[in-house]
């Protein structure tokens, strides 16, 4: 693919808006691509217009931002339902500032690019689908749907001139949460080692079966690890029902991380982690914890993680099975837990962005 570079020069630019109102594992995925902005414009101020739960951000991916502004919702958008009465106030708050450049990195643009054309920025970037409306024809590009996701956004990045180097991605637990982490683990009377197994989505079709988990959970226990449930209060119920169909113990801590510090700390510190197509994949990713990852039929081409060998995706157009699973988490704890050495080809992720995206 041929992403020309922005002629705008970097240098001009002292305020940033990037709009992204959606959940854990997307700003995951856009983290390498923030970082990269930063480094490219540290004189910037940068803002983020997203969804409530993503004002704690800035603690757990530090430097990627330095202001937040809440997105009311929007026509279109069903990440939240939206409050009529609070968009002309939001659309003024974020004119009100000027901003020199406005970044729309919630998707294709179809929907998005004539609200964040709105937002009055000097200019804009993002992408378009040929045939619609750009808001920049200089620095909007064609949304690179084969991408996997990180890599979408690091070809912005390259689009407007700013140097990628780094597509891992990040998220920082400070020691308060690690500290509130070992609290919550001696109050359940959790021990090292243990393995976390995480059966929600934020969509139903997207769940594997609980009894599945359950199995996988049981062989996890027979290796000698503790099995930690995990899940959003909403998902408890369903977390409890893996519990009722395991034969031997486990703990059920769903709706008790509320805190995304605690929960980051729980996972990092986990041995493997077993989910479906979820934020928690791309969190495990984030801590360097080694996961097993359920795709049903969701999209498998821009979503799972890049490192394939401390990260197993599991597929399957007939169905994925317990064995499946088993044989990919078996893989992973009888493999050393070192630290990241790149694909075993010896060919980084990055230099095949670089490469696929020319």
């Amino acid at each position: 693919m041929d992403y020309a570079r922005s002629s705008f020069c970097l240098s001009d630019i002292k305020s940033i808006v990037i709009f992204r109102a959606l959940l854990l594992g997307d700003l995951l995925c856009a983290g390498p691509a923030f970082l990269s902005l930063r480094a490219a414009m540290p004189q910037a101020r940068i803002t983020l217009v997203s969804l409530p739960w993503a004002r704690a951000l800035r603690s757990y991916m530090p430097g990627c931002f330095d202001d937040f502004i809440e997105f009311p919702g929007y026509p279109g958008f069903p990440e939240r339902k939206m409050d009529p009465t609070r968009l002309p106030g939001f659309l003024r708050e974020v004119q009100e500032q000027k901003y020199d450049l406005a970044l729309q990195m919630q998707g294709n643009g179809y929907i998005a690019n004539s609200l964040v054309a709105a937002f009055g920025a000097r200019r804009t970037g993002g992408y378009y689908l040929p045939g619609q409306y750009c808001p920049d024809r200089e620095l909007c590009m064609v949304y690179p749907e084969k991408l996997p996701e990180i890599w979408r956004h690091l070809a912005l990045m390259r689009h407007l001139g700013v140097t990628v180097n780094n597509d891992r991605l990040h998220f920082h637990v400070p020691e308060e949460d690690s500290q509130a982490l070992r609290e919550l683990l001696k109050a359940h009377r959790i021990e090292q080692p243990y393995v976390c197994i995480h059966p929600g989505t934020n969509a139903e079709w997207r769940c594997w079966p609980v009894e599945h988990y359950a199995a996988v959970a049981d062989i996890l226990a027979a290796e000698g690890f503790q099995v930690v449930v995990t899940g959003s209060a909403a998902e408890r119920e369903r977390a409890q029902h893996v519990l009722e169909y395991m034969h031997s113990p486990a703990i059920n801590l769903a709706g008790e991380t509320t805190n995304l510090g605690v929960l980051g700390a729980l996972i990092r510190d986990a041995s493997l982690t077993v989910c479906g197509d979820t934020g928690i994949s791309h969190l495990a990713c984030a801590v360097d914890c080694p996961s097993v990852v359920v795709f049903m039929r969701s999209e498998t081409e821009g979503w799972p993680p890049l490192d394939r060998i401390r990260h197993r995706l599991v597929c399957s157009i007939s169905g994925v099975t317990e064995q499946m699973v088993i044989e990919e988490a078996l893989d992973l704890l009888h493999l050393a837990r070192a630290p990241y050495s790149g694909p075993a080809t010896g060919i980084s992720a990055i230099s095949i962005f670089h490469q696929a995206s020319i």
